[in-house]
């Protein structure tokens, strides 16, 4: 600011030359967002306007000192405050804060009660640290396509399409063998996206506190770094929050991170019970801490009628925690099928517990049951393990950031690697690059300023072939004082000196004005030309578009149409289709599969009755009736060969019966009388399914056009002749 003291034309010199030459140097966030407009406005006048008040950051107090560390999750918070030499003191947590809601408003409640439990730390502290159990946070390793070799611009847009956001910060960080002491080059690495706009709303909940936060780390990075004390090729951990839980898979050989997100957590449990059984959400709480309701829970398909019947049947626990219970036991083996099988990556011989999984009794031992894996409980907390990691640590959201994260007041402030957070003055100036020392600014305003017009360079007045160099270096001179105009009205030769060195003379100059005018004028009129030529293009355009729309229109009122007459076309083929049952269908299908040694006496409906887990069962039933003649070896053999053919008649037989089953045989008959032969005489029943036909149609995807209905017709009263003649087609 020392220069502002000189001349205005100094001054308009040294702002003119700040926008050639400003450039970006350093920082991630400063190559798209502030323009040399606002740079060097910045710059020049910030001495007359009214400072803020200063902000003290970490930067300013050194980043040595103590550090508070902030872990945010969904139930609730857990804080420490961690000296120089390492050790913890000052662990404090509130959990289970009562906020009614998901996702970011019960976050948002959980971080300002933090800070407000938190003020005395978080304004003793030099840094911040925030670790964060946030579920919009996506992990990922490098292995996508494009992942690899991604600059800061690629990977942005790659979270932006993964997040479906308009803006994304990152973080990154290198995935470290386990085994520390083989040297080899590692690509390995490992990406944490989160929506930039989230990450300002919780550096805004810090207040002015928020420019002392120096890393912000998501608790999936503590848990890949976890993975680094294992022993395991493959390791898994299991972390269990509010309303989702988290399954982490790694292969650090293949250098293979997988996460997946289960949308079941510790209060998706509770709220189950407190529902079900109509209590509070704290009873419910304290009743899944001291009672083990999930022992009893088997995992059944809710889709299953055998299943609905045996869960109602059960307790109001039962009821409650089997749908959760199954879907989180489901989607765990799916993911450590797909990492094992479409990864390739093996599979984990335990997994590793942390979060809420602790607070409900008996979930370790159920997981370990039902998904044939070993659970492990880690006794140190994410707190404890986050704390110990080497500093700094990887896969800071702050990085990745492209504009600002944080605002106090009127005043922008951007992330850097070393400073940590700065203002936008303090960027600009940063990425300001030396320009001229005062000495050559005076020395050079000496040579091209007034006097240059006293004395001539010595060149020019020789005028040799030095005059063309002299010519250019006084046109970028000009550039720099006063712009590309300049040097045109120079190059035109207005103003300019004689060769003899003099000042032109009054009839030159009235001819070099009178030049200028007819230059000016000719500019003006080329100026009108264009402008008439552009409102005559965009009158002819607004025409064509709305000759376009028009058409448009037109095209959709034909596509009503055609949608209207698709519609009735649809409902006629559906008139024609019928969940009736076709009783001349079932007894030509008895026919066309049974054996020649096989005649029936009676086929005929009854309703019979079952238990199904202690509850009486009602089914409709076609009970066959059938006989043929006894053999040693073949009658036996006949009879299934029935019902196999039966089964397998999908399309006739089977499309209204769910099974058929054997229910006896007997010889009528006495073998000692030769005036009649002895006969097999057997029972078949075929259960009946009214909803087999009616999932048919909804699984078909749609009704078929005309022709391919006629064609099913002539194919269907095709197979009813071969089977009246006997020609069996099979």
């Amino acid at each position: 600011m020392d220069w502002i003291s000189t001349s205005n034309h100094s001054m308009s010199r040294r702002v003119s030359m700040v926008r050639r030459r400003c450039t970006s140097t350093n920082s991630n966030a400063s190559d798209s967002f502030l323009s040399s407009h606002e740079v060097n406005t910045m710059n020049v006048f910030s001495f007359f306007q009214k400072k803020d008040k200063k902000v003290t950051g970490a930067h300013e107090t050194g980043s040595v000192g103590k550090r508070f560390i902030l872990y945010i999750t969904p139930l609730g918070w857990y804080s420490c405050m961690q000296q120089e030499n390492g050790a913890l003191e000052e662990l404090h947590s509130a959990v289970d804060i009562p906020v009614e809601g998901e996702g970011w408003k019960r976050t948002e409640a959980v971080v300002k009660a933090a800070v407000a439990a938190n003020a005395g730390f978080i304004k003793e502290a030099k840094t911040i640290s925030l670790l964060l159990d946030d579920f919009s946070v996506q992990v990922t390793d490098n292995k996508p396509t494009a992942l690899i070799a991604a600059s800061g611009a690629t990977a942005r847009q790659y979270g932006k399409q993964w997040l479906n956001v308009k803006d994304v910060s990152y973080g990154y960080a290198d995935l470290s063998p386990i085994n520390s002491k083989v040297k080899k080059k590692n690509n390995d690495g490992v990406y944490a996206f989160v929506d930039a706009q989230r990450m300002r709303d919780y550096l805004a909940l810090m207040d002015k506190d928020g420019i002392k936060v120096t890393e912000v780390i998501p608790k999936e990075y503590v848990l890949i770094h976890r993975s680094l004390q294992s022993d395991e090729s493959v390791y898994g951990c299991f972390q269990m929050s509010a309303h989702t839980s988290t399954l982490l898979l790694i292969n650090h050989a293949l250098g293979i991170v997988q996460v997946r997100k289960i949308p079941v957590g510790f209060m998706t449990l509770v709220k189950a019970i407190a529902g079900k059984m109509g209590v509070p959400t704290q009873d419910a709480i304290q009743v899944m801490a001291h009672k083990d309701l999930v022992g009893e829970v088997a995992p059944l398909s809710p889709h299953d009628v055998e299943s609905e019947v045996q869960i109602h049947s059960r307790s109001l626990q039962f009821q409650a925690l089997q749908p959760p219970l199954t879907r989180l036991l489901e989607d765990i083996k799916e993911f450590l099928a797909f990492f094992a099988f479409q990864k390739v990556a093996g599979m984990p011989k335990q997994l590793e517990l942390f979060g809420s999984v602790g607070r409900v009794t008996g979930l370790e031992e159920w997981l370990g049951q039902y998904a044939d894996l070993s659970m492990v409980v880690c006794k140190e907390s994410i707190l404890e393990l986050f704390a110990r990691m080497e500093r700094p640590v990887g896969c800071n959201l702050l990085k990745g950031a492209e504009s600002n994260l944080l605002t106090i007041g009127r005043t922008r402030f951007f992330f850097t690697e070393d400073k940590g957070f700065i203002s936008g003055q303090e960027l600009s100036i940063r990425n300001t690059p030396a320009l001229v020392k005062p000495s050559e600014s005076a020395a050079s305003f000496a040579e091209t300023g007034s006097s240059s017009r006293r004395k001539p360079s010595r060149d020019y007045r020789d005028g040799g072939s030095g005059r063309r160099a002299t010519r250019k270096k006084t046109d970028r001179d000009k550039m720099g004082r006063g712009g590309g105009l300049a040097v045109l009205l120079a190059r035109l030769n207005i103003g300019k000196q004689t060769d003899t060195g003099a000042l032109p003379t009054l009839e030159e100059n009235s001819h070099e004005q009178k030049f200028a005018a007819t230059f000016i004028l000719f500019l003006i009129g080329v100026l009108y030309w264009g402008y008439s030529e552009h409102a005559m293009i965009t009158k002819r355009y607004q025409g064509q578009a709305l000759s376009y729309l028009s058409v448009v229109d037109e095209n959709n009122g034909l596509l009503k149409q055609l949608e209207v007459q698709e519609a009735s076309t649809r409902k006629m083929g559906a008139a024609m289709e019928t969940t009736k049952i076709f009783w001349s269908e079932k007894f030509l299908a008895l026919a066309n599969n049974m054996d020649e040694h096989i005649w029936l006496t009676d086929v005929y409906l009854s309703e019979d009755e079952r238990n199904v887990a202690g509850a009486k069962v009602r089914s409709k039933t076609m009970v066959i009736e059938g006989r043929l003649l006894p053999s040693t070896d073949g009658h036996v053999r006949i009879i299934s060969e029935y019902i196999d053919n039966l089964l397998r008649d999908s399309k006739w037989f089977m499309s209204d019966f769910r099974d058929v089953v054997f229910h006896g045989a007997e010889i009528e008959g006495d073998s000692s009388n030769m005036s009649s032969d002895p006969k097999i005489h057997f029972v078949l029943r075929a259960f009946y399914d009214k909803n087999k036909r009616v999932g048919g149609q909804k699984g078909s995807g749609g009704q078929a056009g005309l022709g391919e209905m006629h064609e099913n017709i002539d194919q269907h009263n095709q197979q009813l002749q071969n089977a009246l003649h006997g020609n069996r087609g099979r």
